[in-house]
């Protein structure tokens, strides 16, 4: 009964939080597990394609859809898991590249970014090979300070609780000290050079 309260609790807060930054569905597309809100870059940055993003403009910021996420198996991810996570995610960017396409108010927006928590190994490499293998981009971690530490902590917590509150057997492959915050990008270019021709 407390554990049912305090997902409820979790999942009240994540509400909140998604209305106060505007993250929204762009689509209710079956097998679409992404949302999105929009926001203005601080620094300017250079993808690897070449796509020059300038200070102040604005970009999409990707999310995941936690109550539409592929359910863990009770003893953790396995294959089975990994390969309709792939599709889902795959799936979800063709319906993004999709609605890239269509809607005006996205016109003007090159790039995509979002941000994840990896877990890392004992010899500090991180389980990036899905994020690469569908063409996102990650930034290098961050520089250890004070400052990244703690907010590294807190954002990370906000990750630990919401995979208890969605996904819970997602917690026995990633260990809280183990998570690294991760930063990725997608072009609009890649986006659609990669995605579009396979949107049905």
């Amino acid at each position: 009964m407390v554990a049912g309260a305090a997902r409820w609790a979790i999942r009240t807060l994540d509400s909140v939080i998604r209305r106060a930054h505007g993250v929204r569905e762009f689509s209710n597309a079956p097998g679409c597990i992404l949302r999105l809100a929009e926001g203005k870059l601080k620094r300017g940055v250079t993808l690897a394609d070449g796509t020059l993003i300038a200070a102040g403009e604005r970009v999409g910021e990707i999310h995941l859809w936690n109550e539409r996420l592929p359910q863990m198996p009770p003893g953790g991810p396995d294959l089975r898991w990994a390969v309709a996570m792939h599709r889902s995610l795959e799936r979800s960017l063709q319906v993004l590249a999709s609605e890239v396409e269509r809607d005006p108010s996205l016109r003007d927006i090159r790039g995509f970014r979002g941000e994840t928590a990896l877990a890392t190994h004992r010899d500090g490499r991180t389980s990036d090979d899905l994020l690469v293998h569908l063409g996102l981009e990650l930034q290098p971690p961050a520089s250890p300070s004070i400052l990244t530490w703690f907010t590294d902590f807190w954002e990370n917590l906000y990750s630990w609780w919401l995979i208890w509150t969605f996904n819970p057997a997602g917690l026995q492959s990633k260990k809280f000290w183990r998570l690294q915050r991760r930063r990725f990008w997608l072009s609009r270019t890649s986006l659609l050079d990669k995605y579009r021709t396979l949107v049905q």
